[in-house]
């Protein structure tokens, strides 16, 4: 069950839906994104499904370009998929914004387009983002949230809401937890960890 589960979890979390997106296909290759990479590094499955072709359409990526970036994804991914409210500042997201444009479809296969990077879109400039600064591109900004302390807690307070009861990622329970995710920022292991907490 938990097979079945765990990627219905990752949907409702990094969430994106059929009726924005309107490929089928893409919403399927997004589920099969969750089910092979939604047991394994969180930072892995977060750099994935940032240029998931489901998720460029519905946070409006394939929109986002040096001259005019995008913030849509730049505050979900912080503010929902990652840290929470009240860990970034929106000079953060423009900064993010910034760091993620570049990407464009390639709908050659009708059934299956595909994402292609085009450095004439991004943003090549400095940028600093949450305290770091650099000419970070999209995989840049995701190490960095991932790295954020606020991320740990973050997730571990989703899985456990999840499958327990809801609590807030200050809640000793998701600081718990959150500090073991913390170290390698292993799914598996945090999954292990919240089925045999003595709560």
């Amino acid at each position: 069950p938990l097979r079945e589960k765990l990627p219905f979890f990752w949907h409702g979390l990094l969430t994106s839906s059929l009726q924005k997106v309107g490929w089928p296909s893409l919403m399927l290759t997004q589920n099969q994104l969750f089910r092979n990479l939604g047991w394994g590094n969180f930072e892995e499955l977060l750099q994935a499904v940032t240029i998931d072709p489901a998720m460029l359409i519905w946070l409006d990526g394939l929109n986002s370009h040096k001259s005019s970036p995008n913030e849509n994804y730049g505050r979900e991914v912080m503010e929902l998929f990652s840290l929470g409210r009240g860990n970034y500042t929106e000079d953060d997201v423009k900064a993010a914004a910034r760091a993620f444009t570049g990407y464009r479809i390639d709908a050659g296969n009708p059934l299956a387009p595909t994402i292609v990077f085009d450095p004439n879109r991004w943003d090549s400039g400095a940028k600093t983002f949450l305290g770091q600064t650099g000419n970070w591109k999209t995989q840049d900004a995701i190490r960095i949230i991932t790295e954020h302390p606020a991320c740990p807690p973050y997730i571990a307070s989703r899985v456990w809401s999840f499958f327990a009861w809801p609590i807030s990622p200050d809640h000793p329970i998701a600081v718990e937890l959150g500090s073991s995710f913390a170290a390698d920022l292993d799914i598996t292991g945090l999954l292990r960890e919240t089925f045999l907490h003595p709560q």
